[in-house]
């Protein structure tokens, strides 16, 4: 909707106040941190939980017409410090920013969201564990069968599966906990997403004025027909997936459809068909995929440039663990306060770059059923632990490599800063001094394993 049709729609509200809520109804479910000049404010509801959440005073704002709102803000300057609290805490925040030149305006100041911060859409490397990918996921149950897909924003990975299963249920949960997402996605039915809009603009506007907008903020088209049952289609998966996922999130359904979800994917990679991918015959697979692509471009407000391949993945080739196993093992958390020190994690991890770290972590959650495999990871392991000199080389140089992953994505974002290139000037450096020593100094199995490492 226009701000001029929400302003009509709205002739008590002063322009300031009219554009906010136009902006607040168009992200009912985010924290909205609002830009004011060199604050951002919050209003209504979301002040009041920020001030909660965050121990910040609550205040009242005038802006005129007799109009008064509950408000809390902070300088613009500790913003990040603001968003990575809320989003720890399981919370959507919404960025918005001026986008006019306040001294240049005429009247209000032009102002849009920039981007949504979620659980599973953290890029800020404060907000980040070096030693830990940040997954987002997405959850699709069919009646027999499961479909799966996972990205992490900060290093590119996408992955998607789909397999059979007598228990969809106990599958999921089985999955998740392998991957250990920050956030996984459920299909929510529109009314899901419906009564929770209708319940905030009722807060800021009358029943007449909510049934006027209708069902996307069109002051001219019917308000749709809500079930209010449909409030908690998601809830048994949000029960299931409860101490297995970081967070859960209902999304909108339109998104896991399958015609949706192929039409984003084949355009998002540029390509007819999704077969060279290995998914074109999985329609669950491109459906979570699909969802969790969308999601992106949401918080991303536009193309996800890291995402560059997907891979489809088979669950047969590593043992199944279900959640209870996984923590009576305390593979990442000891079974005496939860924390990785303790854990088997914390005895075996010698890593000395982030990306090794991860990596570490997946092969203890994912142990391989194939043997051959196996074997051949001992045998080189063997090669390099018998030749002390290569042994010395390579740590020192994994350890200058630092976290080539995530800063390579952020220069494919656009979002590095000088320091980024400079640590990646440094990092491809050590990655050629690394692949130097395996072809010079390195086994024929050493050197034979280089050849399927991907080049930087």
């Amino acid at each position: 909707m226009l701000f001029e049709d929400f302003e009509k729609a709205n002739p008590t509200h002063s322009p300031v106040r009219a554009q906010y809520l136009q902006i607040k109804g168009q992200h009912p479910d985010a924290i909205l941190f609002f830009r004011m000049g060199d604050f951002y404010e919050l209003f209504d509801d979301d002040a009041e939980i920020v001030a909660r959440e965050l121990e910040i005073a609550l205040t009242r704002r005038d802006f005129g017409r007799g109009q008064k709102s509950p408000m809390a803000g902070f300088p613009h300057t500790a913003a990040e410090s603001y968003i990575a609290r809320l989003v720890s805490k399981g919370y959507r925040v919404a960025i918005c920013d001026q986008i006019s030149d306040p001294a240049l305006s005429r009247g209000l100041v032009d102002r849009e969201v920039t981007r949504i911060v979620t659980p599973g859409t953290v890029v800020d490397p404060a907000m980040l564990t070096a030693k830990r990918n940040n997954f987002l996921a997405a959850a699709v149950v069919g009646r027999d069968a499961l479909g799966i897909a996972y990205v992490d924003i900060t290093t590119g990975e996408f992955a998607t599966t789909q397999f059979a299963t007598p228990e969809p249920e106990l599958a999921l949960q089985q999955e998740i906990a392998r991957v250990g997402p920050a956030e996984v996605l459920v299909e929510a039915h529109y009314g899901h997403q419906g009564n929770r809009k209708r319940r905030w603009l009722a807060t800021v506007m009358s029943e007449k004025q909510v049934t006027k907008l209708g069902s996307n903020g069109n002051p001219n088209a019917e308000a749709p027909e809500v079930d209010e049952d449909d409030e908690d289609d998601f809830a048994p998966l949000a029960r299931l997936l409860k101490g297995v996922a970081g967070h859960v999130t209902p999304y909108d359904a339109r998104y896991f459809s399958e015609e949706d979800a192929r039409h984003r994917l084949l355009t998002h990679f540029e390509v007819a068909s999704l077969e060279g991918f290995g998914c074109d015959r999985l329609p669950l697979a491109v459906r979570a995929a699909g969802a969790v692509l969308a999601y992106l471009q949401e918080a991303q407000k536009g193309v996800v440039r890291q995402l560059t391949s997907l891979e489809t993945y088979s669950t047969a080739a590593f043992m199944t663990l279900d959640p209870h196993t996984r923590r009576n093992l305390e593979l990442f958390e000891s079974g005496r306060g939860g924390s990785v020190k303790g854990s088997l994690l914390w005895v075996l991890d010698k890593t000395r770059s982030p990306m090794g770290g991860r990596l570490l972590r997946r092969w203890l959650g994912q142990p391989l059923l194939d043997i051959a495999i196996l074997q051949q990871r001992q045998q080189l392991i063997g090669e390099l632990l018998s030749d002390t000199l290569i042994q010395a080389r390579l740590a020192e140089a994994l350890k200058k490599a630092g976290d080539l992953e995530r800063l390579i994505n952020r220069v494919r974002q656009r979002i590095a800063i000088p320091r980024d290139l400079v640590s990646l000037a440094n990092g491809l450096r050590a990655a050629a001094d690394i692949r130097a020593y395996l072809t010079q100094d390195g086994t024929p199995e050493a050197t034979s394993a280089l050849a399927h490492m991907p080049l930087l």
